[in-house]
């Protein structure tokens, strides 16, 4: 297997293509479109950890698989309205990169 392609995203932009692309994104992390999220950020969250307290004394756990990568695909597609639908293949993706 040969090394990753490399792929353009945000934080490789600069100038003035940053500028635009940061301009587009902003709305959706405005204080009161990111506080209209909060409670479903706490119920995913709440709901991930619940998950975890099934775990018998001394199993072992991935929390990057159990809490820290649905938790993030949730919030982002939550963010930018990704639908239900395709979230297990965006958090696929999410996790190869």
């Amino acid at each position: 297997m040969g090394p990753p392609a490399p792929q353009q995203n945000f934080f490789d932009l600069h100038g003035e293509e940053h500028r635009f692309t940061r301009r587009r994104m902003a709305p959706s992390f405005s204080p009161r479109r990111v506080s209209t999220l909060r409670p479903r950020i706490e119920a995913t969250t709440a709901a991930l950890v619940g998950a975890l307290r099934t775990l018998g004394p001394g199993e072992a756990v991935d929390l990057r698989r159990a809490l820290s990568l649905p938790l993030t695909m949730t919030v982002t597609c939550d963010l930018f309205g990704g639908p239900a639908g395709l979230r297990p293949r965006i958090g696929q993706a999410m996790d190869t990169q």
